[in-house]
């Protein structure tokens, strides 16, 4: 479990920790990350779970988002679940 794992971070640390991440997943193993920050999600997750006020709003894979709300835009669709 990983909380906000860039904070704090310079860019060549950042790529460098993303790309031991994508290797873990890649060898089958789980790879967990909180965090506020919405860039960060969409370069490193394949699937999500949006929480607001310790509720799931939403569980389901990146496409998922933008299929079931109808919008292109990755931001835009989790945006729309966390601004209500």
């Amino acid at each position: 479990m990983l909380d906000e794992p860039e904070n704090g971070l310079d860019f060549a640390a950042a790529s460098m920790l993303n790309r031991v991440l994508e290797q873990q997943a890649r060898s089958g193993r789980y790879v967990v990350i909180s965090s506020h920050s919405i860039g960060e999600i969409l370069d490193m997750c394949n699937d999500i779970v949006v929480l607001r006020g310790g509720v799931v709003e939403f569980a389901g894979s990146l496409k998922d988002v933008t299929h079931n709300l109808g919008l292109t835009e990755y931001f835009d669709a989790i945006r729309k679940l966390v601004i209500k």
